[in-house]
């Protein structure tokens, strides 16, 4: 008998965000802009940080000012989901900004928090680079919203066991093989014996917790990228390209 799909409870969605930014005369449109510079301004760094036409060192600067430019031009409005995924069009519009724009001095609309920005990975192209910091913020928040999602059921004992069995101790490094299952034998640390006995539960709960978890974290993951990618698109080859960038 198959096991009915824990029911999960989405978040806001990303186009309301995006339809949000269509008109800058909007009252809505500079908060709808400081939810999509808070998600995304770290990989928009990371792309910026390894484009030629940006001077070392002021790659935060030109982020500051591209999502500033977004603001002042609602240039969010020419896009439509038709035209591909939201992912690509940040990355061709940063690319567009970074090249081309000609910046003046002035204070920042944004104020980004530099603290713990790695150094820049020259070995990484611009698309590389905003891809890996794109996939690890969308991983981050599917797995901040799992550990909301269990404790609301009174099951953080759930998120416990799938914090220590996939993400630990290599901060969010999902274990993934499949995007059904995500488990590499091989790559995990610790086993389920060692989680009962630390948690005090059988072997056999151990395993079915993590299944649970599991199954919340995909759906989630799954939404996350059907936000983005837009309606009627299917999400597998994204949920693909996430676990394998993390």
């Amino acid at each position: 008998m198959s096991q009915t799909p824990p029911r999960v409870e989405f978040p806001s969605t990303h186009w309301s965000i995006v339809a949000g930014l269509a008109d800058p005369s909007d009252p809505a449109f500079r908060r709808h802009l400081e939810t999509l510079v808070e998600r995304y301004w770290k990989a928009a760094w990371s792309f910026l940080a390894r484009l030629p036409a940006v001077p070392p060192g002021r790659a935060l600067d030109v982020a500051q000012e591209f999502f500033a430019s977004l603001l002042e031009k609602g240039r969010l409005g020419e896009y439509s989901p038709e035209r591909g995924s939201f992912r690509a069009y940040l990355k061709s519009a940063l690319r567009r900004f970074g090249i081309s724009e000609r910046r003046a001095e002035k204070t920042p609309a944004f104020r980004l928090d530099a603290t713990g920005l790695e150094p820049p990975d020259p070995s990484l192209s611009p698309e590389s680079a905003f891809d890996r910091a794109w996939a690890q913020g969308v991983i981050a928040e599917a797995v901040a919203e799992l550990q909301r999602h269990l404790a609301r059921e009174w099951k953080s004992i759930y998120f416990d066991l799938f914090r220590e069995y996939y993400l630990e101790p290599s901060g969010l490094a999902v274990r993934r093989e499949t995007a059904a299952e995500m488990v590499d034998p091989t790559a995990v640390s610790v086993s389920y014996e060692t989680l009962a006995a630390r948690h005090r539960i059988a072997p056999h709960d151990v395993a079915n917790h993590l299944r649970h978890a599991r199954q919340v974290f995909v759906r989630l993951l799954q939404a996350r990228a059907q936000e983005y990618l837009g309606p009627g698109v299917n999400a597998a080859d994204e949920l693909r390209f996430l676990l394998a960038r993390e």
